[in-house]
Formats: C-alpha cells, sequence, structure tokens
C-alpha cells in the first residue's frame, strides 16, 4: 500500500518517494533503477515488469517490449536484459505479458491487454509522482506485430501517447495475403486459416477467407497506415520462411508514400530469426538507441 506524502509535488524523485513509502510491487534494485512487478489484470498472464531509473525527471517516457511467440508462447523475461539496459542509462523499460491467443483470446484482446498495461503504468507513475507522458514500443515476431498494430490503430485512444514503434520480423502486415497462407513453415493453408479464425475472431476456411475479409483487415497493420502514423522503425528477413520479406516492403513502401519517418533494415541473409546478418543486426541496435533518445528520452 501507498502511504500518502504530505505536500508531493511534480518534481520529487523516486529516491526521496522511496524514502517516505513502501510498496509491495518492488522486487529489485539493479543499483539503477527499481524494478517494479505488477499486475493490470486478473488474468495470470496480465503481469508486467518496470525498471525505474533512480536519476530521472519528473516527466519521461518509457520503453514497453512485447514479446513474440505465435501469439501462442514467449514471456516477458526474455526482455529483462533489454530493460536493465535502458535503466542503465536513464530511461524507464517494462516489459509485458499478454493472455494467449485462442478460440476465446482474439488480437483485438491483446490490443486491450496492451492497453490496460500502459494504464497500470501511467497510474504506477503518478503514484510515485512521474508523468509518464510517452511510450515507444518494441516487439519481435509476434511482438513486433502487436507494436505495429498498437501504434498504428490505438494511437489516438493509447493512455500513453505512442511516439515510435520498433518492430522485428514483426508478423503479417496483410492478414488476407494468399501467399501468407500457402508458403509458411508453420502451417499449411487450411492450419493458417485456423490460426488467424482465431486471431481475428471470425472462422473461415482457406476457400471462404473473402468471408472474413473485413476482420483480417482489422488486424493488419498496413490498413491504418497515414500520414499520422508514428515513426517506425522495422526489420525484415529476407529468407523468412514464416513472415514474407514482401509483408516488410510492403510496409516500408506504404510508410514512404505517406511521408512517415520510416528506417528499413533489410536482413540479405536471414529467416525469421535475423540471426545471420551482424552488421544488420548492429545496425538495427543502432537505430533503436537513436529512436529511444529522441522519442523517449526528449
Amino acid at each position: 500500500m501507498f502511504k500518502k506524502v504530505l505536500s508531493v509535488i511534480v518534481s520529487i524523485s523516486l529516491v526521496l518517494a522511496l524514502s517516505f513509502t513502501s510498496y509491495a510491487g518492488i522486487v529489485g534494485d539493479t543499483g539503477d533503477a527499481c524494478v517494479f512487478s505488477e499486475s493490470y489484470g486478473t488474468h495470470e498472464r496480465q503481469k508486467y515488469e518496470i525498471f525505474m531509473p533512480w536519476e530521472h525527471d519528473a516527466d519521461f517516457g518509457v520503453v514497453l517490449f512485447i514479446h513474440g511467440g505465435a501469439y501462442t508462447s514467449g514471456d516477458k523475461s526474455g526482455y529483462w536484459e533489454q530493460c536493465e539496459k535502458l535503466s542503465s542509462q536513464g530511461y524507464a523499460a517494462a516489459t509485458m505479458n499478454y493472455r494467449y491467443k485462442s478460440a476465446d483470446i482474439s488480437l483485438n484482446d491483446i490490443l486491450d491487454d496492451i492497453d490496460a498495461c500502459l494504464e497500470s503504468i501511467k497510474d504506477l507513475g503518478a503514484a510515485w509522482g512521474i508523468n509518464i507522458s510517452k511510450v515507444l514500443l518494441r516487439g519481435y515476431s509476434a511482438g513486433g506485430h502487436l507494436a505495429m498494430l498498437y501504434a498504428y490503430s490505438r494511437k489516438d485512444t493509447s493512455p500513453i501517447p505512442v511516439t515510435a514503434c520498433v518492430s522485428d520480423a514483426g508478423g503479417p502486415a496483410d492478414c488476407t495475403d494468399p501467399y501468407f497462407y500457402r508458403n509458411n513453415i508453420l502451417f499449411d493453408a487450411e492450419g493458417g486459416a485456423a490460426f488467424m479464425s482465431e486471431a481475428c475472431d471470425k472462422y473461415f476456411t482457406f476457400a471462404t477467407r473473402n468471408d472474413a475479409k473485413k476482420e483480417l483487415l482489422a488486424i493488419s497493420p498496413l490498413t491504418y497506415i497515414g500520414k499520422g502514423t508514428v515513426p517506425t522503425l522495422l526489420s525484415y528477413g529476407y529468407l523468412d520462411t514464416i513472415i514474407p520479406y514482401q509483408h516488410g516492403a510492403d510496409l516500408a513502401a506504404t510508410l514512404y508514400n505517406n511521408g512517415c519517418t520510416l528506417h528499413f533494415v533489410e536482413y540479405g541473409n536471414s529467416d525469421h530469426s535475423l540471426n545471420n546478418d551482424s552488421k544488420k543486426e548492429k545496425e538495427t541496435e543502432e537505430l533503436f538507441e537513436q529512436y529511444v533518445k529522441y522519442f523517449v528520452g526528449t
């Protein structure tokens, strides 16, 4: 439980706040940051960790990482190291779990989880006298798709304004693309239809996929790109057999044609894992550091 501190002003530091308060959500201290473990809902997977730097302004941004795993696996712990690194540089960073896709949980429900997580982060900051005023979303694979989909479709309603998006091998740009279903090592065409039926919350077979066109477009990042789309850093593997490289190229072209800030890193020797182009990996991380500095730190 928080204890109210008299005359708390916006400029109060987290160090001072901790000297007067105790909070059950605190789980660690990295030396550079206080680590909180929080729930943003009642489901067992509606949890996140946030690394709050000890030295900070009263108004700053946060980087939120969203894990991959085909929407049905993966865990927030995969981004703990990155969160610790960012917090050592003076940035707030969080990593979240979300409810896995199932017959009862669609991608729209997972977007609701991101909403609720950001609301919780905003409230946590406010409780410590901090205004978390902006967020950069980053994810890999399914997490990259969710990061784009949220940043593009919910930027106007997000509890914390989204200032940028970083997507690594980030899921289908156009969920109606027949090539995505027919040429995927994860499933055959009918398996893909079953998988995406849950994702868009409308049953269809590969032959009847046009019946779900509206619902599939609603979970396609390309649908929402316009002149106001947030700055985006994309990384796609030319040899990817899960998410076709063309999806990244189409995203990049559409963002460019709409005058959006864009960086597109093409991994010419890599598949979905993006692990066979060391120079491109370095380029991506250098660009990410610039994105964090410009869209979170200023």
